[in-house]
């Protein structure tokens, strides 16, 4: 998510030529160009990110490793196939 989230900052900067200001707002100029398929799905995972690097959360580990392997996975893979199709 952290390296999907530096690529966005750059490709919106060549894109469209200006800076979103929030992450929020980024994202939906992501989902805009059809490369993300959901601005919450990201939030969500953005969320998991922090929580799982910044906190100690034994009783929710088992359902985050059900969310990274669901559709947080199948996102990834759409997101990397979008990147196929791009012309840098």
């Amino acid at each position: 998510v952290e390296m999907c989230s530096k690529f966005f900052r750059i490709y919106e900067r060549m894109i469209l030529g200006d800076s979103s200001d929030t992450y929020r707002q980024l994202l939906n100029n992501m989902s805009k160009i059809q490369l993300i398929s959901s601005v919450d799905l990201w939030l969500d995972m953005k969320d998991v990110r922090n929580r799982i690097v910044h906190d100690y959360l034994p009783d929710e580990t088992k359902q985050i490793f059900d969310d990274i392997i669901g559709a947080y996975s199948f996102e990834l893979n759409r997101l990397l196939l979008k990147l196929d199709d791009i012309q840098l």
